[in-house]
């Protein structure tokens, strides 16, 4: 999904698409957050208020997911390997 933007009204969408596997809606938000992040630099500017309110909206998305992954994950080389990690709570194991 190259624009989560144009599909999603929120992140907090993406966590109830419960035709979307969990791995696939990490890599939604990060696309998510990459496209804002890249369309900030590409204007040459500062992000704006609304650029920001959605970037914490998608990191309390991303909390809610139940996957862990590292920075050599397979979403963030979808993504063109980004270089943070992000860590997400786990599902204790029954």
């Amino acid at each position: 999904m190259i624009a989560p933007e144009t599909v999603y009204n929120s992140p907090q969408d993406v966590l109830g698409d419960t035709d979307v596997a969990e791995d696939d809606k990490l890599t939604i938000l990060l696309r998510w957050e990459y496209n804002i992040r890249m369309a900030a630099a590409a204007r040459g500017r500062e992000m704006t208020d609304d650029d920001r309110a959605v970037l914490q909206r998608i990191q309390l998305a991303l909390d809610g997911l139940s996957v862990i992954i590292a920075m050599n994950s397979t979403a963030a080389k979808r993504l063109g390997g980004l270089t943070r990690m992000v860590i997400c709570r786990a599902r204790p194991h029954a």
